[in-house]
């Protein structure tokens, strides 16, 4: 079965709406509460009790969910507190795990929490580097470098494919310095809990499709993955509209029907 992995806004109301729509596809959610000392890809306004509701939500239902912990800084930057390792401590579930751009972040939460499941974020192509085999090796699951989204050859090891995660929709319409930038400020303001300290990126996407960024694989796009074996997708549910949403699940399912039909013919 296809995985999608959602980032969504920890709103219970929306992610039960976002839950009618998912059949024939296993879902997981990530995401993480506001002033989280982790998170390096968003600042935002929410409640510790709203996080723990949707956690406890998720988990009567055998649903996945995945902290962010993609955090920039390094370890002279940033130490762990405790509320921090409790939030984490109220997350701790096999089925859950943690989302991570670099490797000590991943190292001090594996030491404490070895029944996570570790994904490395896209963003630490750029703070980490990419090393293939040392990454398929120590994670879960690898999200593909958003540069690399269309590349089919830049994985060398046939299994890897397995492991890799792959974005369906991006909010943004580069990657590079003005990313680094981005999670470095958000790392530093939810480290010192500043929740105001908004960072403008100008690559950030308003809506609009700029014609210099494919946002959306095509239906070929996806079969080509399928069939090198990646079944983890991901998408920004955040800045998507419902209509987009549904969309990307119907490509999704689209995928799984043409290669079932192809197996059984």
């Amino acid at each position: 079965m296809l995985h999608l992995s959602i980032g969504s806004q920890l709103d219970l109301t929306r992610i039960q709406e976002l839950l009618k729509h998912t059949r024939g596809i296993d879902i997981s959610f990530y995401g993480a509460p506001s002033a989280f000392a982790l998170d390096g890809g968003r600042i935002v306004h929410d409640s510790k009790e709203n996080f723990l509701s949707v956690l406890h939500y998720l988990r009567e239902r055998s649903i996945p969910f995945n902290v962010c912990c993609s955090t920039v800084l390094g370890p002279d930057a940033l130490t762990i507190d405790s509320r921090t390792w409790d939030l984490l401590a109220e997350a701790y579930h096999p089925r859950n795990g943690v989302i991570v751009a670099r490797h000590w972040i991943a190292k001090e939460i594996r030491d404490r929490f070895p029944d996570f499941r570790f994904t490395f974020s896209t963003i630490g192509f750029l703070s980490e580097g990419w090393h293939e085999f040392s990454l398929f090796s120590n994670f879960d699951v690898v999200v593909c470098p958003v540069p690399e989204t269309y590349n089919f050859d830049f994985i060398s090891k046939a299994e890897h494919w397995s492991k890799l995660e792959v974005f369906i929709n991006n909010e943004c319409a580069g990657f590079g310095t003005n990313c680094i930038s981005h999670y470095r400020h958000n790392s530093e303001a939810n480290r010192d809990g500043n929740t105001n300290a908004l960072f403008q990126c100008p690559n950030l996407r308003k809506g609009a499709r700029r014609k210099d960024w494919r946002t959306q694989p095509t239906v070929n796009d996806l079969l080509r993955y399928y069939d090198l074996g990646v079944r983890h997708f991901k998408v920004i549910e955040r800045t998507s509209s419902a209509q987009d949403y549904t969309q990307y699940l119907d490509l999704l399912r689209h995928i799984s029907d043409l290669r079932t039909i192809t197996a059984t013919t």
